[in-house]
């Protein structure tokens, strides 16, 4: 949860930043160590693929264990329902989080697309002026 929400109020802080940078009209020099947006989405998709990968088979690990343990006092069908509420809550707050880190991240992409796309939103004006004199 913690890496969920730290990386949102990355993304949050990013976007500040770049409203920032728009509003105040700074200048910002790329420097050797850029690293690209989209590379940073790509390898903290993997990242949170491994982890939550890592979380179900745990999760899988544990409740075999559990099931070999309540063997006797509880049927098949009680301890699959049991195991498969588990799974669902924890797939349910993982879809959770994870589309909020799409979402932030498709804000962020967006304000910088359209940032990128100002100048050529104007050229098509600046060719008319430029053809009328």
């Amino acid at each position: 949860m913690g890496l969920f929400a730290s990386t949102d109020a990355a993304l949050d802080r990013e976007r500040l930043i770049a409203h920032r940078v728009e509003n105040e009209g700074l200048r910002l020099e790329i420097t050797k160590d850029f690293f690209p947006l989209t590379a940073r989405m790509a390898m903290q998709a993997g990242g949170f693929v491994l982890l939550l990968g890592g979380v179900f088979f745990l999760l899988i690990i544990k409740d075999l264990d559990w099931l070999i343990g309540v063997e006797n006092t509880l049927s098949l069908d009680q301890a699959s329902m049991s195991i498969l509420k588990e799974l669902g809550f924890v797939f349910a707050i993982a879809s959770l989080e994870c589309t909020n880190i799409i979402i932030s991240f498709t804000r962020n992409l967006n304000l910088f697309f359209t940032r990128q796309m100002m100048p050529w939103r104007r050229l098509p004006q600046a060719f008319m002026i430029h053809r009328c004199r």
